[in-house]
């Protein structure tokens, strides 16, 4: 019997995100970079967009991990941005059907913020990995 077979997936899964972090944190090590303003160097990815190298990775990482499907909605925000009213707004417009707009602003409170049924991924930018 393995020794992977024993692991919870929890195990497993970080251990495939360190793997990943530093398959990818070689990447972009190797990839032409220049100075910031900051003291964070910025490099190049092949797509043609800057980045310091921890949320290069994190981003590298989050895409090799992710699989859209076809009912997902994506939101991307930087933090303290909103984020909470963007979530109420888009769950008010998923169900507009079951909260229509005719029956008045007050209806619009009955409409939960969306935290019941979604998933949260955060990139978290220090390298430290995804949490899910």
């Amino acid at each position: 019997m393995s020794s992977l077979s024993l692991r919870t997936p929890q195990e497993s899964g970080a251990k495939i995100n360190r793997e990943l972090y530093q398959k990818f944190t070689n990447v972009v090590s190797s990839l032409p970079c220049s100075p910031a303003l900051t003291r964070h160097p910025l490099y190049r990815h092949d797509s043609g967009w800057y980045a310091p190298l921890a949320p290069m990775v994190s981003t590298m990482v989050a895409d090799a991990c992710f699989s859209a499907h076809p009912w997902d909605i994506v939101i991307a925000t930087m933090p303290k941005s909103c984020t909470t009213w963007i979530k109420a707004m888009l769950y008010s417009t998923v169900h507009r059907r079951e909260h229509p707009a005719d029956r008045g602003l007050g209806e619009l409170s009955v409409a939960r913020d969306g935290k019941d049924d979604q998933r949260i991924t955060e990139a978290r930018f220090k390298g430290s990995g995804l949490r899910v």
